[in-house]
């Protein structure tokens, strides 16, 4: 919708990033966006329990969307178990789960498990929760037409956070980028941890090198060049069907 007719994800990112304040005002507008940030604000006040939130569709999918786990929506048992278990106790499944986003969900909606979510429905938390619902909607907006947009953005946003190799792969969205960026084929995600880590060493990977915005812009470059290069030789040339034999009962006037 927003970047329609942009096939390169350089140049759309690239157009995300020059009008970003514009475009997050004009998303904002959206009457489908504002009705759900309505109906959280309204319906989180009256959530006293982890049931309660499962409930309610539309309020479980901002608060999994802030959180950027909106996929889950339907593993409701997954969901349960999450929020009813301390989520820091080494045992849980937040914590076994080893995704920090399922750890961060769980770290915001546990007290519906505790104190019948009174640290739920304080104004800071519902706001921070509609913040990140806000941002994950926006990123999905601008990544419509080229997933590549919203990796980038997401990237770009997290990667300064992530101080660590075991950090990135962790996160599968950050794991994916540096994959590409570096030029290391998809057969690298099936590698164990240790092998992962070693690959990423020979290639002089240094996390600590996203805190620097320029370092960090031009790697966001890499990968989207690369996701371009990657793009452009799957996608097959209309013009080479010209030169094609004929199939079937046409005339073949290449015979």
């Amino acid at each position: 919708m927003y970047l329609d007719g942009l096939s390169s994800g350089s140049a759309a990112y690239q157009l995300v990033r020059r009008n970003e304040a514009r475009l997050l005002a004009a998303f904002q507008k959206q009457p489908a966006f504002q009705r759900e940030v309505e109906h959280y604000r309204t319906k989180i006040a009256g959530v006293t329990s982890v049931d309660a939130l499962l409930a309610d569709r539309r309020l479980l999918t901002v608060a999994l969307s802030a959180f950027q786990l909106e996929s889950e929506i339907d593993k409701k048992a997954l969901i349960r178990k999450v929020l009813t278990e301390n989520p820091d106790d080494p045992k849980a499944l937040a914590k076994r789960l080893a995704d920090p986003r399922w750890q961060n969900f769980a770290a915001a909606f546990h007290s519906l498990a505790t104190d019948g979510g009174a640290s739920v429905r304080a104004p800071a938390s519902v706001e921070a929760v509609l913040a990140g619902y806000r941002t994950n909607e926006f990123e999905k907006a601008m990544g419509a037409s080229n997933e590549a947009v919203r990796e980038a953005m997401y990237f770009r946003r997290m990667a300064p956070k992530l101080t660590t190799t075991a950090q990135v792969l962790g996160n599968k969205v950050a794991a994916k980028v540096v994959r590409e960026a570096l030029g290391l084929p998809l057969a690298f995600s099936a590698l164990d941890v240790p092998q992962q880590k070693q690959m990423l060493k020979a290639k002089g990977f240094d996390p600590a090198r996203f805190a620097d915005p320029r370092f960090l812009d031009k790697f966001i470059d890499r990968f989207l060049s690369a996701n371009d290069r990657a793009n452009a030789a799957e996608s097959p040339n209309p013009l080479l069907d010209l030169f094609r034999p004929a199939t079937g009962g046409g005339v073949n006037f290449l015979a």
